[in-house]
């Protein structure tokens, strides 16, 4: 297979999981709940950081899958209204609610805070690398679509 190809394959699980998943709306609040009250109760914020880094790894859907729900330095105004909500209120190393954004849920930590002066590299690459796999998923998506065109048939009668 080609490196599309291998892509959705790489990947296909975790879409898999995903839409199973958001038939389950209840299920998805529940445990994201359980975990920031799990976190919330983890007092040292290095343990809580690699707690939550852990539960990013094995349940995230996000740009920060398996990076450990790492977004990097998000700039507020480029951010969805309900994230930007729910990033205004937050401090470093606090967590938010579980809220609701786009077709998701989420629970956000917030490591650090720097100073909006300028922007940062790691900001930059974040969006760069957001709107990257934003392309690249649109590109496999139309070489599937492509791929099933190529492989079906019209038959008149």
């Amino acid at each position: 297979p080609g490196p599309i190809t291998e892509r959705i394959l790489e990947h296909a699980e975790r879409w898999s999981t995903a839409a199973a998943a958001i038939k389950d709306e209840q299920m998805i609040v529940g445990t994201l709940d359980a975990l920031r009250q799990e976190l919330l109760g983890i007092e040292d914020p290095a343990k809580r950081l690699a707690r939550f880094k852990q539960a990013a790894n094995d349940h995230s859907m996000g740009l920060g899958a398996g990076q450990g729900g790492s977004l990097g330095m998000l700039e507020l105004k480029s951010q969805s209204p309900e994230m930007q909500q729910e990033m205004k209120t937050l401090q470093a190393q606090t967590l938010s609610n579980v809220f609701k954004a786009g077709t998701g849920y989420i629970l956000l930590y917030v490591d650090g805070h720097e100073p909006m002066l300028q922007r940062s590299f790691n900001e930059v690459n974040g969006e760069i690398r957001k709107n990257l796999e934003r392309r690249q998923n649109e590109a496999i998506r139309q070489d599937l679509v492509q791929q099933l065109k190529d492989a079906s048939t019209i038959q008149d009668f």
